[in-house]
């Protein structure tokens, strides 16, 4: 996985949505007290935390320094002694039959080869172990491409991009189907469902921008980082719906399988 730069604080103060995602899919996931639990992509720990009030033990891993750092402080071992975190990347997971649940949310669109993915899920459950994740998938960018890339392509902002390369990685049911047969995992669900983002303000627009958009910003010099985002916002938000002109379709995909 390519390592990013995030800042943990302010993803944590614009990451609602994201929120919202992780509730719905762990309403799906039946936790027992006895269960052991690893969550890819704890980020600022918030959710790993939540779910260790329900399980045996959680151990939530990044590949980024500054989230498991801001997991470790707001989460200290001396006082959630059943939670711990860790840095490690999606693709080189290190268990072995240590979990009777894998959870996943919003994460797995930052990573290229899922199938490595699966497989160290696969290795690290525990025989009739379940996975659940949830990220974008085939269309999530459909409604921001055309201006991406009238914007990336233009007179001012081509020369910063010629040595752009893709960040996030959106896949359909179907492929994804076959790489967690291929994994050895029983597909229980796997669905390309359409969502959104909802934002009050252009600011939260802009603020989620900021935070998430990596493979373009990191492109540039961060004196420019805000001209470029303005200069999205303002074109995607002259074209949007009249009547919700930041409600941001997005598809997500999720799978949920066992071992």
């Amino acid at each position: 996985m390519t390592h990013h730069y995030w800042h943990a604080q302010e993803y944590a103060h614009h990451s609602s949505a994201q929120y919202q995602w992780a509730q719905e899919l762990i309403s799906k996931m039946n936790i027992h007290p006895k269960d052991r639990l690893l969550d890819i992509g704890c980020g600022d720990g918030k959710i790993t935390a939540e779910l260790a009030t329900h399980c045996a033990k959680a151990i939530g891993i990044d590949q980024s320094d500054e989230m498991i750092q801001v997991a470790s402080q707001h989460f200290p071992k001396s006082q959630h002694p059943h939670l711990s975190f860790r840095r490690m990347d999606a693709s080189d997971l290190v268990y072995d039959q240590e979990f009777e649940l894998i959870f996943s949310n919003s994460t797995l669109h930052w990573v290229q080869d899922h199938r490595m993915v699966l497989a160290g899920i696969y290795k690290a459950l525990v025989p009739n172990g379940r996975c659940f994740l949830r990220f974008g998938g085939h269309g999530t960018l459909d409604a921001f491409q055309p201006i991406i890339d009238s914007l990336i392509t233009s007179p001012f902002w081509a020369p910063f991009f010629e040595s752009y390369e893709n960040g996030w990685w959106f896949y359909d049911d179907q492929t994804y189907e076959q790489w967690v047969t291929q994994a050895g995992l029983k597909p229980i669900s796997i669905l390309l469902q359409p969502s959104h983002m909802t934002y009050q303000t252009r600011d939260e627009f802009a603020a989620w921008v900021r935070t998430t958009w990596h493979p373009y910003l990191n492109c540039l010099p961060q004196s420019k980082w805000e001209r470029f985002i303005w200069e999205f916002i303002d074109q995607y938000c002259d074209q949007a719906s009249t009547e919700h002109p930041l409600r941001i379709p997005m598809t997500r995909l999720e799978i949920i399988a066992s071992k």
